[in-house]
C-alpha cells in the first residue's frame, strides 16, 4: 500500500511541469528520495543515516551544486528506509581526492553535477566499488555506466535507469519503479 503511493508519487512529480534545465531542483531532489527508498539494498548500503554526496567542479557547477543543497535541506525532514539524511559535498579534482571522500563519508549516493566531465569514469568507478549509487540529470551519463538519471522526456522528466551499472554499485531497484522507468544499456528496451 504505502510502496503504492509512493509510485504513484513518483510518476506525480515526474509529470507535475515540463522539464527545464536546472530550475527544477526541489522536484528532483524529492524524485532521488523516493527512488533511494526503491533500493531493496538501502539499509545494507546506508548504515544508519543516507548520506547524499554532491560531487561538482569547481567553478564551473557551483550554481548547480547550491540548487541541489538549498532543494535537499527543503527535504531533509523527509528520511529514507526510517533513515535521516545527511547531505555532503565535494569539488572534484581527482580519483585520489573522491576516493578519501567516499571511504570517509560512505554515501548511500553520489549526485554528479554537470561539468565533471573530466572525472566521471573516477567517479563511475569508487561509486561502484564503495557501493554508492550515482544520480544525474544527463542521459548520456547513464548510458556511460551511472545507474539513475532524472532525464528530460519529450512532455516531462523521465527517470532513466542502467540495470548493469546499478548491479555493479550494489543497488537493486523494486518492480514498482522499473516499471515506471526507462531502462537503458543491456537490459533496455
Amino acid at each position: 500500500m504505502i510502496r503504492a503511493a509512493l509510485l504513484a508519487c513518483i510518476a506525480l512529480l515526474c509529470a507535475a511541469r515540463p522539464a527545464q534545465a536546472d530550475d527544477d531542483a526541489d522536484r528532483r531532489a524529492l524524485v532521488l528520495l523516493r527512488v533511494l527508498s526503491y533500493d531493496r539494498n538501502i539499509v545494507s548500503r546506508a548504515g544508519d543515516r543516507v548520506t547524499i554526496l554532491v560531487v561538482y567542479d569547481e567553478p564551473s557547477t557551483t550554481d548547480e551544486r547550491d540548487r541541489w543543497l538549498a532543494a535537499l535541506a527543503g527535504v531533509h525532514k523527509i528520511t529514507v528506509a526510517d533513515r535521516p539524511t545527511a547531505i555532503r559535498t565535494h569539488a572534484f579534482k581527482d580519483a585520489a581526492g573522491l576516493e578519501a571522500e567516499v571511504r570517509a563519508s560512505r554515501p548511500a549516493v553520489i549526485v554528479v553535477c554537470s561539468g565533471v566531465d573530466r572525472g566521471l569514469a573516477a567517479i563511475r568507478d569508487v561509486a561502484r566499488a564503495h557501493k554508492a549509487m550515482t544520480f544525474t540529470t544527463r542521459e548520456s551519463e547513464v548510458e556511460a555506466g551511472f545507474s539513475v538519471g532524472l532525464v528530460a522526456g519529450e512532455r516531462r522528466d523521465v527517470i532513466a535507469i542502467n540495470l548493469e551499472a546499478a548491479r555493479a554499485e550494489g543497488v537493486q531497484f523494486e518492480a514498482g519503479l522499473l516499471k515506471i522507468a526507462r531502462r537503458i544499456g543491456k537490459d533496455g528496451p
